[in-house]
């Protein structure tokens, strides 16, 4: 019998107003789901139209040089909510000096326990999560916008101890930007390294 347990990889690590961040995944257990939180305050005066998605411009799983996840704050959201079929607990506001977050389960596995599918850190040599943002991304930290300094990131890896390594892993990635000023015919190549 496989016994689940969660484990911080970061604790509300106090970030910079903008940059980019390397987490190391220092556990050797299958990981069946990733839950990521990024929080901030709102000014004193208010925050309008600004969300914690705004600011994040990459969440990614890495290894090296080959990417294993890549998406936006908002691809990240839109993906776990629809997987989710509603919005988890997440704080939203624009009221003066609130606190706003963008928390989502990153799943590995069709479903968040499964044993067959999930994240096998021992079957790479470094695997880290990268996060970059940028707090000013809608308005400038201030009044107006984020407080300078208030940002906050949360890891914690949900572990399958004593499972089996798993067969493989679900993974999301963005392989092509569209563009809105192209026109005609614009053909996409699939990427063949994995199945799809």
């Amino acid at each position: 019998m496989a016994i689940e347990r969660y484990t911080y990889l970061e604790n509300r690590k106090v970030l910079a107003d903008s940059g980019e961040t390397l987490t190391d995944i220092n556990v050797i257990d299958p990981i069946t789901a990733l839950y990521f939180e990024m929080r901030a305050q709102n000014g004193a005066t208010s925050n309008k139209a600004a969300t914690v998605a705004d600011v994040i411009t990459e969440v990614s799983i890495i290894d090296g040089s080959r990417v294993l996840l890549s998406l936006t704050g908002y691809q990240l959201a839109a993906l776990m909510w629809h997987e989710h079929g509603s919005i988890p607990y997440n704080l939203i506001s624009e009221s003066a000096g609130g606190y706003q977050n963008l928390y989502v389960p990153i799943r590995f596995g069709r479903w968040i326990g499964d044993p067959v599918y999930s994240f096998n850190p021992k079957a790479f040599n470094n695997p880290q999560i990268r996060v970059k943002w940028n707090l000013a991304a809608v308005r400038a930290v201030g009044a107006t916008g984020f407080v300078t300094g208030t940002g906050r990131l949360s890891l914690i890896a949900h572990v399958i101890e004593t499972a089996p390594d798993p067969v493989g892993m679900l993974t999301h990635k963005q392989h092509y930007a569209w563009s809105t000023a192209a026109s005609g015919v614009e053909s996409i190549e699939l990427p063949t390294d994995n199945p799809i």
